[in-house]
């Protein structure tokens, strides 16, 4: 089976690794016929990508490569690929060419993800409103005082961005297209950076928003509650948001597929994604 992902992922890369690990989905047999898994991953809005490219399209071998949701739709109709993950729902130029190409366009909402805001466990702020997070982390605000907190500088902890789809979503979202404060203090990844706030105070850092929630039962950080606007309640990420847009830095997570294909494998797969992709996050 081949898929195309886009968007921020949460437990879709536990469907995509098992199906990697088994070329295949549990049950399915597999013998008299080609099984690879042709999987095309973009740099995503809420995920690190690590992975290198191995194998090539319509090999027996599984594949992994980066793209985006316009050609992820292309090659669907083209049934170059069998499944898209996009952060948005198809738009009607795309339902009107899949009609012409005879594909039977079959599109189901699994969620919402995106990132969290995780600060050191002793500093007394407890809700930033998105107007606050764009001024501390794009420098205007310098000092947690400025906020109601302590007297104690800023500290704004990031990683790579150009490989970090959690950064570059949070500056779409959040920074509307500004640029981070330029003397930022770098770590190597998302989980680094959560560590390095977990002994830093005055630290902040922008993350995906399930590693926050998970975090804060195995080290020292506190998840900051997110409001959209002064008047909007602050919403904390954590197993809620997953089943709705409450979370104000979040996108949906939607899965296409041509159902007119009746393949069995695609519809295990959606089911199993369905069924597992925020499996342990309702606490």
């Amino acid at each position: 089976m081949k898929c195309k992902q886009e968007g921020p992922l949460l437990r879709t890369m536990v469907c995509i690794a098992m199906l990697l690990v088994l070329t295949g989905i549990p049950g399915q047999a597999q013998s008299g016929r080609n099984n690879a898994v042709s999987i095309r991953i973009p740099v995503l809005p809420h995920l690190e990508i690590d992975a290198e490219p191995s194998g090539e399209p319509g090999s027996n071998a599984n594949t992994a490569a980066i793209a985006g949701t316009e050609p992820g739709f292309a090659e669907l109709f083209n049934k170059e690929v069998e499944i898209v993950f996009s952060s948005r729902p198809a738009s009607p130029e795309e339902e009107r060419l899949a009609a012409v190409r005879g594909i039977q366009l079959q599109g189901e909402l699994l969620g919402w993800t995106g990132v969290g805001v995780a600060i050191h466990p002793a500093n007394s702020i407890s809700e930033l409103s998105m107007d606050q997070l764009h001024k501390i982390f794009t420098g205007v605000y310098t000092n947690w005082r400025q906020l109601g907190g302590l007297d104690e500088p800023i500290t704004v902890l990031l990683y790579p961005e150009e490989t970090s789809g959690p950064l570059r979503f949070f500056r779409k979202q959040v920074l509307r297209g500004d640029n981070f404060i330029s003397n930022s203090s770098r770590e190597q990844n998302s989980k680094k950076a959560i560590l390095e706030v977990s002994s830093t105070p005055g630290s902040i850092t922008a993350v995906p928003f399930n590693e926050v929630f998970y975090a804060t039962e195995r080290v020292r950080i506190k998840a900051v509650a997110v409001k959209k606007d002064n008047e909007s309640p602050a919403v904390t990420p954590d197993g809620d948001p997953m089943k709705n847009s409450s979370y104000p830095i979040s996108e949906p997570l939607y899965v296409y597929y041509d159902s007119g294909a009746n393949s069995e494998q695609v519809k295990q797969f959606v089911d199993y994604c369905k069924k597992e992709l925020f499996k342990g996050m309702d606490k």
